[in-house]
């Protein structure tokens, strides 16, 4: 079996703040959150007919995950995912010790609020 890629905004990432809005596909697929923190919420799946909506889909799953990480989502599945930015490491706390406060300011700053990665991930078609 061949896998099909998809990135929701064309491999150019998401701000910080930004919700993929609600929505559901036909089939199974994995999302795969290449950085910073997500708040993925899942809701119940749709009637075959379609009747059911986001709002009224009681919740399967809202929570908040660390990249990297992945999720598998089901068929007909409401999901939603809202980019959080990226929390700079502990690890880095030394380097930015040593630089000047500005400096070390700038650099948060820019760090949690790169843009964020998602990538879709469809079973393909064997060829």
């Amino acid at each position: 079996m061949t896998m099909k890629t998809r990135s929701p905004n064309a491999g150019r990432g998401f701000p910080k703040g930004h919700t993929i809005p609600a929505h559901f596909h036909l089939n199974d697929h994995t999302a795969v959150f290449s950085n910073g923190r997500w708040r993925i919420v899942k809701r119940a799946k749709e009637d075959f007919d379609g009747r059911l909506e986001w709002g009224n889909a009681p919740p399967v799953l809202d929570e908040i995950i660390e990249a990297p990480h992945h999720l598998l989502v089901r068929g007909r599945e409401w999901h939603e995912f809202t980019y959080l930015g990226q929390s700079v490491p502990e690890w880095m706390g030394p380097y930015l010790d040593a630089m000047s406060e500005r400096e070390a300011a700038a650099f948060r700053d820019a760090y949690e609020n790169a843009p964020g990665y998602i990538y879709c991930v469809f079973p393909g078609e064997d060829e």
